[in-house]
């Protein structure tokens, strides 16, 4: 697997996440009973990978969890976005890099301002 362009502030959802749980005093227990799925609660181990970086969570998983901490969303989504862009990168010095599809698909307002 290629390395990401993107430093790695840019590949760490479960740091943000953790530090917020750890700010608010907050165990994983507590956190994934906050967090409601169609079968019941977030499983603590699944929890456990994400801040680990071991899992990249869904959009919709990242939203309850960021719900249920008071996290600022955007981040973690833009992050989210970018990883599951990053097979579809060619690697850098080429046309279509990272740094393109986040324009197209992360803000696509900036890119139709470049193109008027």
């Amino acid at each position: 697997m290629r390395k990401s362009e993107y430093p790695t502030e840019y590949e760490s959802i479960g740091g943000m996440i953790r530090k917020k749980r750890m700010d608010l005093g907050m165990t994983l227990l507590e956190l994934s009973k906050k967090i409601k799925t169609p079968d019941g609660v977030l499983n603590e181990g699944y929890l456990s990978s994400i801040e680990a970086n071991n899992k990249v969570p869904s959009i919709e998983v990242a939203a309850k969890i960021c719900k249920a901490l008071s996290l600022d969303f955007k981040p973690i989504r833009r992050i989210i976005v970018l990883k599951s862009l990053e097979p579809f990168a060619a690697p850098t010095g080429s046309t279509l890099n990272l740094k393109v599809l986040e324009k197209i698909f992360i803000d696509p307002k900036e890119t139709s301002k470049q193109k008027s």
